[in-house]
């Protein structure tokens, strides 16, 4: 939690937990931005809850998830329809399924979605991998603009 915050808080992805020690100490006695911080976390939190995603999507998982609160923080999310980015993220977490349970002719993935999928599982706390997966994730955002 404390990584999403501090990620929220300074609009750019870091490596790993590096920027938590100076939060922690530089904010121990308070948080002035702690109330707009919260304020968004729960729109994009409401609008996560709007998107029509099975409970046991890839997107709940923590890489995942954590990348998608980002991305979606970024955006004014009344020009985003919940809908299509459901069906969006829906597809590609079919097509990963069937990727990874080898049925090619569903589960056609290319590079980039290869890549996204590998990030996810690996070097998850990784600067480098944190933006990729944003910006895979900007892709489907950008897909699902009113």
């Amino acid at each position: 939690m404390m990584t999403l915050i501090a990620t929220m808080d300074c609009e750019q992805y870091f490596s790993r937990n590096e920027k938590l020690k100076s939060y922690i100490e530089g904010f121990n006695d308070g948080f002035p931005t702690a109330g707009e911080i919260l304020e968004r976390l729960l729109l994009v939190v409401r609008f996560i809850g709007m998107i029509p995603l099975n409970r046991e999507s890839r997107w709940f998982k923590k890489a995942n998830l954590f990348s998608l609160i980002i991305e979606l923080d970024k955006y004014d999310l009344s020009k985003i329809d919940p809908i299509k980015l459901g069906r969006e993220l829906t597809d590609f977490d079919f097509r990963a399924t069937m990727n990874e349970f080898q049925q090619a002719e569903k589960g056609q993935l290319n590079s980039n979605e290869e890549k996204y999928l590998t990030l996810a599982r690996e070097a998850v706390n990784e600067k480098g991998a944190r933006e990729y997966r944003g910006e895979f994730l900007r892709h489907f955002i950008e897909q699902a603009k009113i």
